[in-house]
C-alpha cells in the first residue's frame, strides 16, 4: 500500500483541491464548465491524438483487451438491469440508468489520468483502446433502451428509432476524445510524424490533460448530493468499486490471460467511479437524477480505497 500511495495521493489531491475551490466564490458555475470545455475539447483530445499517433504503439496493441474489459461489461450491465427490475422494480427507463451507472467507469477524467501516472505511455496504449469504444456502447446502450422504452410508453410517438439511432450515432461522431483518438490512428498511418513546432504545441496540450481533468472532476463534483433512494446508490457503489473490477481481473488474467500491464490498466480502469455521464444523461431525459448524481459523487467519494487496493496489486509494473 505504502508504494502506492505517491501515486494515489497526488491524484486524488488534486480532485480535493478542485472540490475546494469549487466551493468558493473564486471558481463559479460558469468558471467550472469553462475548464470541463477546455478537457474535454482540447486537452483530452490531444493528449488521445499523441498517443494513437505513434505508429509503434498501435503495431504493439492487443485488440483482445476489448473482449477481456467489455464482457464483465456488458454482464454486470445485464445483472444490474435484472436488479433493477425484479428487486427493486423500477420502470424501464430507469432500470437502463441504473445498469449504466454500475458498468459507466469514469475513463477520460480519472482513468487517464492515473493511468498516466503510474504508467507513462505504454499504459496509455491499451487504455486508449478502451476509451475508443467505451462512448459510443455504453452511452449509447442506455439511451436506446431508454427511447425504446419511450416509444412503447407513448412518450417519443414521432420520433422513429431510425431517427433516434441517427442522432445518437452523430453525437458520438462529433465526440471530442473519440474524433482525437481518431484522428491520431489516421495520422499515424500516414507516417508523416510532426514538425517541431507542432509536436511541442500537443505536447503542452497533452501534459496538462491529466491534471486539469482531475481538478475539474474536483470542482464539478460540488453541484452533486447523495440524494435519493440510498439502496440503489449503494447497490450501484458496490456492483461498480468491488464487483466490477474483480469481474474484469478474472476475465483478463484467467480467461484471455493478458499479459500483466493489460491486465493492470483494464483492473484498474474497471475500478474508477460511476462517470459524470450518467448524470448528464440522467439530466438529458429527467429521470433518475439525483440516485446518478448521488452514485457519481460516491463512488468518486470512495474510488480512492479501490484504486488503491487494485494498484496495490500492480505496483510492480508502476513506471520508475
Amino acid at each position: 500500500m505504502d508504494a502506492t500511495l505517491p501515486i494515489i495521493l497526488p491524484v486524488f489531491g488534486l480532485i480535493l483541491l478542485g472540490y475546494i475551490m469549487g466551493k468558493t466564490p473564486l471558481i463559479t458555475k460558469a468558471g467550472v464548465s469553462g475548464i470541463n470545455n477546455f478537457v474535454f475539447y482540447c486537452a483530452i483530445p490531444a493528449l488521445l491524438f499523441r498517443t494513437m499517433s505513434k505508429l509503434e504503439n498501435l503495431e504493439n496493441a492487443d485488440p483482445t483487451i476489448f473482449l477481456a474489459y467489455y464482457l464483465p461489461v456488458f454482464l454486470l450491465f445485464g445483472v444490474t438491469w435484472l436488479l433493477a427490475r425484479h428487486v427493486f422494480h423500477l420502470p424501464a427507463q430507469e432500470r437502463a440508468m441504473m445498469a449504466m451507472g454500475a458498468s459507466f467507469s469514469n475513463t477520460v477524467l480519472l482513468g487517464l489520468a492515473l493511468v498516466s501516472f503510474a504508467y507513462g505511455e505504454r499504459g496509455l496504449v491499451p487504455l486508449t483502446l478502451i476509451i475508443s469504444i467505451h462512448p459510443i456502447v455504453l452511452i449509447a446502450l442506455p439511451t436506446i433502451l431508454i427511447e425504446i422504452a419511450r416509444a412503447r410508453e407513448g412518450e417519443a410517438a414521432n420520433t422513429s428509432f431510425l431517427a433516434t439511432s441517427w442522432t445518437i450515432a452523430r453525437s458520438l461522431l462529433k465526440n471530442p476524445p473519440v474524433v482525437g483518438m481518431a484522428a491520431g490512428a489516421l495520422w499515424a498511418l500516414t507516417g508523416f510524424g510532426y514538425h517541431p513546432i507542432a509536436e511541442r504545441f500537443i505536447g503542452l496540450l497533452a501534459n496538462v490533460a491529466a491534471p486539469a481533468a482531475l481538478f475539474a472532476l474536483g470542482a464539478t463534483l460540488v453541484q452533486f448530493r447523495i440524494r435519493g433512494d440510498f439502496s440503489q446508490t449503494a447497490t450501484m457503489t458496490t456492483l461498480k468499486l468491488a464487483v466490477l473490477p474483480v469481474m474484469v481481473f478474472i476475465s483478463a488474467q484467467y480467461v484471455f490471460q493478458l499479459e500483466p500491464l493489460l491486465v493492470a490498466v483494464a483492473t484498474i480502469n474497471a475500478s474508477m467511479p460511476s462517470g459524470v455521464n450518467v448524470f448528464l444523461l440522467a439530466s438529458h431525459y429527467g429521470i433518475y437524477v439525483q440516485r446518478a448524481a448521488a452514485t457519481v459523487l460516491l463512488t468518486t467519494a470512495l474510488s480512492i480505497i479501490a484504486a488503491a487496493l487494485v494498484m496495490g496489486e500492480f505496483v510492480h509494473l508502476t513506471t520508475p
